[in-house]
């Protein structure tokens, strides 16, 4: 099976409604400037997984982009 080059992969991407769940407010706006810069769309950003529960019955997305550590005393910090 053939794989594409990365600007059909990107072409893909283009229009996608993301919604971000990334709790380290100084990597969020990178996190979304990278996002958009492949074509995608922000449905939503969300610091907590309950916030983006709550997010997720108003607005319309195709894809959910989580961190894996999202706790609530991490603070974004490792």
């Amino acid at each position: 099976m053939a794989v594409g080059n990365a600007d059909s992969g990107v072409a893909r991407l283009k229009g996608v409604r993301v919604l971000l769940v990334e709790d380290d407010g100084d990597f969020a706006p990178d996190l979304l400037a990278l996002v958009q810069a492949f074509g995608c769309k922000i449905a939503g950003w969300a610091p907590r997984l309950t916030e983006a529960f709550a997010l997720s019955a108003v607005r319309e997305f195709d894809l959910a982009l989580l961190d894996i550590v999202n706790a609530p005393n991490h603070g974004g910090r490792r």
